[in-house]
């Protein structure tokens, strides 16, 4: 299961807990789970909250992006 999250403006904590579940539940149903295309909203989340590496996947900071 992939998951493109390029279109993502705005997440969460509901978003974030659903993700979180997804993988959850793909790790104990053995299928593949991984996120793609983080958009900005996401990185910035997962950052802030030190989530990058529940997840596991490597994250793109795109040059367009404003700086912070």
């Amino acid at each position: 299961m992939q998951i493109d999250l390029a279109n993502v403006t705005e997440i969460d904590s509901a978003g974030l807990q659903l993700l979180m579940f997804l993988k959850q539940e793909a790790v104990s149903r053995e299928i593949g789970f991984s996120l793609t295309q983080h958009s900005e909203a996401v990185v910035e989340v997962l950052e802030l909250l030190n989530l990058s590496k529940h997840f596991g996947d490597p994250i793109v900071i795109s040059a367009d992006w404003k700086s912070s």
